[in-house]
């Protein structure tokens, strides 16, 4: 299933941030996760919303991915599943982990598909050591 996760992510690369957007008009880090769950009908869709600020609570991320997904060890974490991060004091983003394969130097490691305002689309690249730090949990769709 990550896989298809994956795959089915790399559609919405590209895509512009919207806040709280849900469609390939516009979608926030929360609607990428979203539409792609939606697209491979999965489950956990019900439980969408999009009352929550700019800047989300932690608190609020954390319960919702608890509630429904699976927690993992950042060792077993994989392509396909969800990690959280916090980008200022708490966390308050969201994104997909992908293998990403760096240029032609055939290096490999986690890559990071996500969205953010400041980017203003949807973006895929390295999961560098920057992105590392602010990793706070892993997340599996079940």
């Amino acid at each position: 299933m990550n896989d298809d996760i994956v795959a089915t992510a790399r559609n919405w690369l590209g895509v512009p941030f919207l806040h709280q957007g849900r469609s390939q008009a516009g979608v926030d880090c929360v609607g990428v996760l979203m539409c792609v769950a939606e697209q491979l009908g999965m489950d956990v869709v019900r439980a969408d919303r999009t009352d929550y600020s700019r800047l989300p609570s932690g608190d609020l991320l954390v319960a919702v991915l608890n509630k429904h997904l699976l927690a993992v060890d950042f060792l077993d974490a994989r392509a396909g599943d969800v990690a959280l991060f916090r980008l200022v004091r708490e966390p308050q983003h969201v994104g997909l982990l992908t293998d990403y394969v760096v240029g032609g130097s055939g290096g490999a490691g986690f890559g990071l598909l996500h969205c953010t305002e400041d980017i203003g689309k949807v973006v895929e690249h390295r999961l560098d050591a920057v992105w590392q730090r602010r990793m706070v949990g892993v997340w599996r769709f079940v």
